[in-house]
């Protein structure tokens, strides 16, 4: 079954006048052809929700800057990287994590919430600054889960540093699936589940995850499978993508 973005079924509440002014703005605003339009428009899409001038143009100018001009042939990449600035970031930062990690781009990153992930990241592995911690290998794709996911695991690494006196325990799998994260660390799924069950009751949870949606409690016979799982199975190359159980729903709300 097809599936599509929010965008894109946002555009029924939308009438047909409104479609196409947007739609005509977004040629003007990017120099396209007709050709172009019909190439690019799953693209385009994605920015028909917002105004071309009051909001697209300023943030087309932003990416300008960071990225440099625009051409034919990266305007696909450009239109998704169209998004606010990079919290924490230098100018010339911001555009190595955007070409490093242009999954980013449809995500608000200057929002308490990602704030939060970021300083939560960098400070889990001890970087100087958000910006080294971004663009070290694969720790921007660990901003799209849940600190409901990751949270409680990095609280469980820094517990087994304490009680197996290893200070220099690292994983870099806490925003993979639960398997792969209990593996990396040597720990059974079921220490860990009844770590994590008291860590999400704590006042340290919830002041770490005050800007994250409420919590989905996992219930019936999938509870066990799907809590805390995180996104998608990691590899040394790859980690979650998802926003733990609120991917989809909070996505709309993400986006700059």
């Amino acid at each position: 079954m097809m599936r599509y973005s929010w965008c894109t079924t946002a555009l029924l509440s939308y009438d047909s006048d409104t479609v196409e002014q947007r739609l005509s703005g977004l040629q003007q605003l990017f120099g396209l052809s007709d050709g172009d339009l019909v190439a690019l428009f799953r693209c385009l899409v994605e920015l028909l929700g917002l105004k071309p001038e009051e909001v697209v143009r300023p943030r087309r100018d932003k990416l300008e800057a960071l990225l440099g001009p625009f051409d034919k042939q990266m305007l696909r990449r450009f239109i998704q990287t169209l998004q606010h600035p990079v919290a924490g970031c230098t100018l010339e930062e911001a555009r190595q994590v955007l070409l490093s990690t242009p999954q980013l781009s449809v995500f608000a990153l200057d929002t308490p919430k990602f704030r939060r992930r970021m300083e939560a990241l960098t400070d889990f592995y001890e970087h100087a600054n958000t910006a080294e911690m971004l663009l070290s290998r694969n720790r921007g794709t660990h901003l799209m889960s849940s600190l409901w996911t990751v949270g409680p695991r990095m609280a469980f690494v820094r517990h087994l540093r304490l009680e197996r006196g290893q200070p220099d325990l690292r994983t870099s799998q806490v925003a993979c699936t639960l398997g792969p994260f209990c593996r990396s660390v040597r720990a059974d799924v079921a220490t860990y589940k009844g770590f994590e069950a008291a860590w999400l009751a704590s006042p340290e949870a919830a002041q770490l995850c005050e800007h994250e949606r409420p919590r989905r409690q996992a219930t019936g016979a999938g509870a066990l499978g799907s809590s805390g799982s995180g996104g998608g199975v990691c590899s040394s190359s790859s980690s979650s993508s998802s926003d733990d159980d609120d991917s989809s729903s909070s996505e709309k709300d993400e986006r700059g």
